[in-house]
C-alpha cells in the first residue's frame, strides 16, 4: 500500500506542476509509471497463481522423503549377503541398525514382476480386487514390457476397474503443494510420467502435470543424485534397477547380482552422505527402501507369485524421528502380521507388511492424506516411530 500511495503521489498534478520547472518530471513519472505496472503485474501473478509453500515451510514432520525401489533385491539374498560381508553392504546395515526395518515384507499377492509392484507403491492398491475384498479395488496394471506399445493399455487409467482416474502418491504431494520427482533406470516407468503427465494427470488448480522432476535411463544413480540435490524435490521415487538386470542376465545369487547389490549400497551411501551433512536435508530427511520382488536362485526367473524367494522383500524406513533399530512387526503388533513363510492374500485385517504400504507411508510422513481410492495402508496405521 506505501508503494502505492508514494507513486500516486509522484504522478499528482501538485507534483507535477513543482517539477516541471525543474526539468527532471518526464524521467520522474517514467519510472513512476514503470514501478507501477511492475507492482500491478506482481499483484496480478499472486492472484491468478496457486499458492504455493515456502522451502521452509514443513507442514508434516520431515521436509522430504525418498522412497526407494531396489528392483529384484529379494530379503533372503540381502540378509545372505548381511551376514556373510557386511562390510560389503554396510550401508543397507546402517538402515537396520538405525531405523525400522523387516526382511520379511511381502510383494502383491498375484504377481512378483516389476511395473505391476511399482504400481502398487505409488498407488497403495492391490494388481487384482481380492475376491473377498471387493472395496480394496485394484489397479489392473498387469502390463510389464515397454511402455508406449501398441500392446499395452494407454495408460494406468485405461484399466481402472470402475473406469474413473487411477490416482497416486505423486497426485497426492503434488496437488498439495510440494514438489515431486521420479527417477527410474528402466524405460517402461514412463507408464507413470505419461500417465501422471500433463495431458493425463488429474485436473488441479496447481496443474495436471503431478511430477515435476523426472530422469529415466541407463546410469540413474549418477544423474539422479545431481538432479535431487539441485531440485530438492520434496517427494522423490527413486528406482534402481542393477539388481533385476545382473539376475536376467547372469542368475539370481550368483556374483553378478551380488556385485549389482553391493553397488546399490555404494549409492545409498552416497544419499545417506548427503542426509548426514547438507543442511537442507540433514534432520528433514526419511527414506523408505523396499522392492518389487525377489528372484529364484539359479534361474533367471522371477515370475513364480508363490515362490518364496520372489514374494519375499526388505522393507526399511530410516530417517529423523524413526525408531532406531526396531522391527516393523514389532512396533505394529495391532495392525500386522508377520506371515513367516507364508503368502497371505489381501484382506482387512492380518495383514503382513507389503511394498504397497509405501506410498500412503511417505505421504503421512510429510503430512498428507492417504491416495484416494487406496487400500493399502489407506489408514495410514504402518507406525515406524
Amino acid at each position: 500500500m506505501e508503494i502505492f500511495l508514494s507513486l500516486r503521489r509522484l504522478l499528482s498534478p501538485t507534483t507535477e506542476k513543482r517539477q516541471s520547472a525543474h526539468g527532471p518530471l518526464s524521467v520522474t513519472r517514467a519510472l513512476a509509471v514503470t514501478l507501477l505496472a511492475l507492482s500491478l503485474q506482481a499483484c496480478h501473478a499472486q492472484t491468478d497463481a496457486p499458492p504455493t509453500l515456502p522451502a521452509t515451510v514443513v507442514p508434516g514432520k520431515v521436509a522430504h522423503v525418498i522412497q526407494i525401489s531396489v528392483d529384484a533385491l529379494g530379503a533372503k539374498y540381502l540378509g545372505k549377503f548381511l551376514k556373510e560381508s557386511p562390510q560389503d553392504f554396510d550401508s543397507f546395515g546402517r538402515l537396520i541398525k538405525e531405523g525400522a526395518t523387516t526382511l520379511n515384507a511381502r510383494t502383491d499377492y498375484t504377481y512378483t514382476i516389476t511395473l505391476p509392484n511399482h504400481t502398487c507403491m505409488v498407488t497403495g492398491r492391490p494388481v487384482k480386487t481380492p475376491a473377498d475384498w471387493p472395496e480394496c479395488q485394484g489397479h489392473f496394471w498387469e502390463w510389464n514390457g515397454d511402455f508406449p506399445s501398441d500392446q499395452a493399455p494407454t495408460s494406468l487409467h485405461a484399466v481402472n476397474p470402475a473406469g474413473g482416474y487411477t490416482a497416486s502418491s505423486f497426485d497426492v504431494a503434488h496437488d498439495n503443494g510440494f514438489s515431486t520427482a521420479l527417477y527410474s533406470g528402466k524405460a517402461k516407468f514412463k507408464v507413470f510420467t505419461y500417465s501422471y503427465g500433463p495431458e493425463l494427470g488429474s485436473d488441479n488448480v496447481r496443474g495436471r502435470n503431478k511430477i515435476d522432476f523426472s530422469i529415466i535411463g541407463s546410469g540413474i544413480h549418477d544423474k539422479a543424485f545431481a538432479d535431487i540435490k539441485a531440485n530438492k524435490p520434496a517427494y522423490t521415487f527413486l528406482h534402481y534397477p542393477d539388481p533385476d538386470a545382473a539376475g536376467h542376465a547372469a542368475g539370481y545369487l550368483g556374483p553378478e547380482y551380488r556385485g549389482a547389490v553391493k553397488a546399490v549400497n555404494g549409492y545409498l551411501k552416497d544419499l545417506l552422505t548427503m542426509v548426514d551433512t547438507d543442511p537442507e536435508w540433514k534432520g528433514r530427511t526419511i527414506i523408505i527402501l523396499s522392492a518389487d520382488h525377489g528372484g529364484l536362485p539359479g534361474t533367471k526367473n522371477h515370475g513364480d507369485a508363490d515362490q518364496p524367494y520372489n514374494y519375499t522383500i526388505p522393507f526399511m524406513v530410516w530417517g529423523v524421528g524413526i525408531a532406531k533399530g526396531a522391527d516393523l512387526y514389532k512396533i505394529n503388533p495391532t495392525t500386522r502380521t508377520d506371515p513367516g513363510e507364508a503368502r497371505p492374500v489381501y484382506a482387512e485385517t492380518g495383514q503382513p507388511i507389503r511394498n504397497g504400504d509405501g506410498g500412503n507411508l511417505a505421504l503421512k510422513l510429510l503430512g498428507l492424506p492417504a491416495i484416494p481410492g487406496s487400500h493399502i495402508n489407506s489408514k495410514q496405521d504402518l507406525s515406524v516411530e
